[in-house]
């Protein structure tokens, strides 16, 4: 019975590779999305590389903010107090966002009129980097009364924050080298999944929007 599912499997991907366009050369131009930035896609048949540079905004968020500003005041949290009574962050700078990504391309297909569109699935790598600066209260033990209201100690700081981990995603991509235009349109949706430094990992669901120049030759 096993044998026979993976026969199915191999036969259904040998089909749709198959059928899908192909097509080389490369595309150069601008994103939208994560990260935002400059996009080249390396065409190779049925399948592509692409490779992203730009800003990554998925850093953003409000949870992701605390919890790094937390992991920060426990690793700097001085020796003559108690519990950490607050803590925030914020970036300093433009978080910086690297993805690399394969793509098997699979069937093509028209819609109405219009031809050159196919779908596609990628997996790969992304790298987010950024100054974050963070600080913190903290309670302290001798002291019963604080002139600051309720905070007795504080603390702060700056750190390198790094992220890394896979990322998976499927788009449509629209060539127009049937009409002779060097242009192509695509949009996808990606999960990226950090491992580093968010040890238990996270899921981010992020949508992907990118315009490319393209030079094919078909």
């Amino acid at each position: 019975m096993k044998n026979m599912i993976w026969g199915l499997v191999a036969v259904a991907l040998t089909a749709i590779s198959a059928s899908a366009q192909s097509y080389s050369g490369t595309g150069i131009g601008l994103r939208a999305g994560e990260p935002s930035g400059i996009t080249v896609k390396l065409y190779q048949g049925n399948s592509a590389f692409e490779f992203n540079f730009g800003t990554s905004i998925w850093g953003w968020g409000y949870a992701n903010l605390n919890r790094r500003a937390l992991k920060a005041a426990e690793a700097n949290k001085p020796h003559s107090v108690d519990n950490i009574t607050s803590y925030s962050a914020y970036y300093t700078s433009r978080r910086i966002g690297l993805q690399g990504i394969y793509q098997p391309i699979f069937s093509g297909f028209s819609l109405g009129t219009l031809t050159g569109f196919f779908w596609y699935v990628g997996f790969g790598a992304q790298l987010n980097f950024g100054t974050l600066a963070w600080e913190a209260w903290y309670d302290h033990p001798d002291e019963a009364f604080s002139w600051w209201g309720i905070y007795d100690h504080y603390n702060s700081g700056t750190m390198t924050d790094i992220d890394l981990g896979p990322v998976g995603m499927v788009g449509v991509e629209w060539i127009l080298a049937d009409y002779d235009i060097p242009l192509a349109l695509s949009i996808d949706l990606a999960v990226f999944m950090e491992i580093f430094d968010q040890p238990v990992g996270k899921f981010y669901l992020l949508g992907n929007s990118s315009i490319k120049l393209l030079i094919n030759e078909l």
